[in-house]
């Protein structure tokens, strides 16, 4: 699964008077809370981390949301993580979204203290995107606390599954297994829900594409998984038997083999026999 680019930007104060006492705090606000996200990502990924894309500045008036909607449109940005220091002008949240795109999950992350009203700035401009429609997920607390940050890293971590599926196509052998409708790819939701199309294929297509595998790449996976797995392969001389073991892997050849010249992104089989 390829990880989407988050885009990381700060909402603030459009009152210029304002803006040499809290743009300094908020821009340092602003890299703690990057900074601990990209540390706690890099520990929840063990190969690969989502690259995270900051805006240039904060976001205080309606020429600077609609650069940095543009900014983290251009760098890719799927995942959208507002975070809140300082009261804000709700209505920025329109340029900025509108720019960056509305169709992206969206985190509205805040602290939660007396001195700074972060959490009011969230309740007004979270609640805007709301009303209008626009889904989103809220977050408030000291993102230095552990507990906090655990809840970032799980909604990251659900965001990038929900993003990385968009526009990909599920290629699926078979139909429902005994008319079992539970583990059934539903079309029109799945699609609706997360971008996902369907093209079917019949089983019987991998029984004919079996037969173009060559035997010498069977025997070679077969050798592979005796060697990784040894005793705990249980051949019972019925069921499962050295013949059937290398039959079910030429299955998985011909499936790699279709998957890629239609370009499925995943697949599933009915595999009822």
């Amino acid at each position: 699964m390829k990880l989407s680019p988050i885009g990381v930007a700060m909402l603030g104060d459009e009152r210029e008077f304002l803006h040499p006492l809290l743009i300094p705090k908020c821009e340092e606000n602003l890299k703690k809370v990057v900074d601990i996200i990209e540390k706690r990502i890099s520990e929840a990924y063990r190969y690969e981390k989502p690259e995270i894309i900051v805006g240039s500045k904060i976001i205080t008036s309606i020429k600077a949301a609609k650069e940095v909607g543009e900014e983290l449109a251009k760098a890719g940005a799927e995942i959208v993580i507002l975070v809140y220091y300082i009261w804000n002008y709700p209505y920025l949240v329109w340029p900025f979204i509108n720019s960056v795109g509305r169709d992206k999950p969206i985190l509205s992350l805040s602290n939660n203290e007396g001195a700074y009203p972060g959490n009011v700035g969230l309740l007004a401009t979270d609640g805007a995107l709301r009303q209008a429609g626009i889904r989103s997920h809220r977050i408030v607390g000291d993102i230095e606390d552990p507990k906090i940050q655990e809840k970032v890293v799980n909604w990251i971590m659900a965001a990038e599954a929900y993003a990385s599926m968009k526009g990909q196509v599920y290629g699926m052998y078979g139909g429902h297994s005994m008319g079992m409708e539970t583990g059934y790819f539903h079309l029109v939701p799945i699609q609706r829900t997360f971008g996902v199309t369907v093209y079917q294929i019949d089983q019987l297509w991998l029984v004919e594409k079996m037969k173009e595998v060559p035997e010498e790449e069977a025997e070679r996976g077969l050798r592979w998984l005796s060697e990784m797995l040894g005793e705990r392969i249980r051949y019972d001389g019925k069921m499962l038997t050295p013949e059937t073991l290398k039959k079910q892997l030429k299955l998985y050849l011909a499936m790699r083999k279709v998957n890629e010249e239609y370009g499925f992104d995943f697949c599933g089989i009915k595999g009822q026999r």
